[in-house]
């Protein structure tokens, strides 16, 4: 927790104060040139020594799950957006310019969502039943079968190249 703490109060110059509202989740870019934060707001930037916040859909990304070419989500749009709310699933590949509806949009809000890096095999605790998760629990997609599993009757891991480490 302490990690967190210290990434809001990283000072921004005294230019452009910004506000982190609920954090969900933290990633770099992937030239690692930037540190992502994933708040209620929508997603906000470390560069060069100072906070900024892009101009980009406010969407309130829980469960920011960055990936290889991306992130996933869950949560809710922006208060001017078009896409239902909750957002189901979505998958970013521009840094949050647009998202792509990946599942379960105007369903389902995950607070625990969780992707593989670069298998994006998608794990989530289900807190109320939808169309595809027919009780609680944690569940389980892999990109091959778009089916979600009950995760803690079926565990199963897999490397980069699918193949199971046991």
């Amino acid at each position: 927790m302490g990690f967190f703490i210290f990434l809001i109060f990283i000072p921004n110059n005294g230019v452009n104060k910004v506000k982190f509202p609920d954090l969900h989740g933290l990633s770099y870019s992937e030239d690692g040139g930037e540190l992502v934060a994933a708040v209620h707001d929508g997603l906000k930037v470390y560069s060069d020594s100072s906070w900024s916040v892009p101009d980009i859909p406010k969407n309130d990304y829980m469960g920011y799950s960055p990936v290889k070419n991306g992130f996933y989500s869950s949560g809710h749009p922006a208060p001017s957006s078009n896409l239902k709310n909750p957002l189901g699933i979505v998958k970013s590949k521009d840094n949050g310019e647009t998202v792509e509806i990946v599942d379960l949009q105007g369903e389902a809000d995950f607070h625990a969502l969780s992707v593989g890096y670069e298998t994006e095999e998608i794990y989530v605790f289900a807190a109320e039943p939808n169309s595809k998760m027919k009780e609680q629990g944690l569940l389980h997609r892999s990109r091959r079968n778009l089916e979600f599993n009950e995760y803690a009757r079926d565990i199963r891991l897999s490397t980069h190249d699918g193949s199971t480490p046991f």
